[in-house]
């Protein structure tokens, strides 16, 4: 319950409700379109005074975060990582490994649940089509032979139709 209706707090026109929100000045640099964050200046600008005392031009810089940096990087972790908002498997900040864009291109469709990529020479780097290869995962152990027997036609049937050159 919000504090207005618990304080029982009433608003000039006789209604209950939350305090009227009100629109944050402009940013006081000249040129600047942003609004300002509390004080006279916008985040940026205010992080500029923070460091050198001076809160610069109008121009801010876009950063990597925007979808205005780099479309392609290679982590620590030997993979390549792509920019690719708006893709079925695509993580929540528009990015995914190269390898999964691949292979969903290869396949033309979005990888499914429980699919994943094997790069086959083990380069984690070399994302070439031919050296990708779809892989499902495996039933569970412990498994009773019902249940894997299920699993087992639910494959053939995802796969049964499609070309094994497609699959890799």
């Amino acid at each position: 319950m919000r504090w207005w209706y618990s304080k029982g707090a009433v608003e000039p026109s006789g209604t209950i409700g939350p305090p009227p929100k009100r629109n944050p000045p402009p940013c006081s640099v000249v040129g600047c379109d942003r609004v300002s964050k509390g004080g006279t200046y916008c985040d940026p600008h205010y992080r500029r005074v923070l460091r050198s005392g001076d809160p610069g031009s109008a121009t801010i810089q876009l950063k990597a975060g925007n979808g205005k940096g780099k479309q392609r990087w290679l982590m620590k972790s030997g993979y390549y990582w792509v920019r690719k908002p708006g893709h079925p498997n695509a993580y929540a900040n528009g990015t995914l490994q190269e390898h999964t864009f691949v292979m969903s291109e290869k396949l033309g469709r979005a990888l499914l649940p429980g699919e994943n990529v094997h790069h086959i020479n083990g380069v984690k780097s070399d994302n070439r089509p031919e050296n990708l290869e779809l892989w499902v995962s495996h039933q569970p152990k412990g498994a009773s032979a019902r249940e894997v027997l299920a699993w087992a036609r639910e494959i053939v049937e995802r796969y049964g139709h499609v070309p094994p050159d497609k699959l890799g």
